[in-house]
C-alpha cells in the first residue's frame, strides 16, 4: 500500500474519527456508518487510500515522480 506508512492499528483509529465526525450530524446519528457516508456524499477511507494508490501509479508510470519503477513494482 502506498497511501502512508500506516499500520492497521493507525488505520483503525482513523476510521474511528471518521465514524465520531459524522455521528455529530444530528439528522444522521440514527444511521448506519455507511449510510451516513452515503448521506454525506464521502468515500470511505478504503476507498479515499486505493483511490490515492491508483493516483500515485499513475504518476510513477508517466514520469511525474522521480522515481526507479522497478523498486515501486
Amino acid at each position: 500500500m502506498v497511501w502512508g506508512p500506516f499500520f492497521k492499528g493507525d488505520i483503525l483509529a482513523i476510521e474511528k474519527v471518521q465514524r465520531r465526525a459524522t455521528k455529530m450530524v444530528s439528522r444522521l446519528n440514527d444511521l448506519k456508518y455507511e449510510e451516513r457516508l452515503q448521506a454525506l456524499n464521502l468515500p470511505s477511507l478504503s476507498h479515499r487510500r486505493r483511490r490515492g494508490d491508483m493516483i500515485y501509479a499513475y504518476k510513477l508510470i508517466t514520469g511525474k515522480i522521480n522515481m526507479d519503477k522497478d523498486n515501486f513494482f
